[in-house]
């Protein structure tokens, strides 16, 4: 009796849930993986690139706003206080990235200046789950 990719996605999830059951699958077809998986290995050539989880891997992907900047702390706040954005993550010490689709560049840019916030860049980011892991491989540049 021949299963359908639907049934398998729901049996595998029933495994993990009820059973405790961890099942390990390789398959280049990632928006089938992404369906069932909550954490992701990727490996190429033998050699692990990145291991994340599926809240990571939305992160990385995920459509934002980029803003470099040398005070993350205060962008932040400006972010909250005076833009009433609270969708955003700080990255490192230079990054922010802001998930918040009402957001706007320019907007933002003339706010964070004006609240003395020196910023090295604005721009777009997010990629496809496929050209997360072309990067990865080093098939696309980024």
């Amino acid at each position: 009796m021949s299963r359908s990719t639907g049934e398998l996605r729901d049996t595998f999830r029933k495994l993990s849930r009820e059973r405790g059951i961890t099942l390990i699958i390789s398959s280049h077809i990632l928006s089938e993986l992404y369906a069932v998986a909550n954490r992701f290995l990727f490996i190429d050539k033998g050699k692990v690139l990145k291991e994340v989880s599926k809240q990571e891997l939305d992160l990385e992907c995920n459509r934002c706003l980029v803003v470099k900047t040398d005070d993350t702390g205060k962008t932040a706040t400006i972010l909250e206080s005076k833009l009433n954005i609270a969708n955003y993550k700080v990255i490192d010490s230079g990054e922010i990235r802001i998930y918040d689709e009402s957001a706007k560049p320019d907007i933002l840019n003339r706010v964070l200046i004006q609240n003395d916030v020196n910023i090295s860049g604005i721009y777009e980011s997010g990629v496809s789950l496929e050209d997360y892991f072309k990067q990865l491989v080093g098939e696309v540049q980024s």
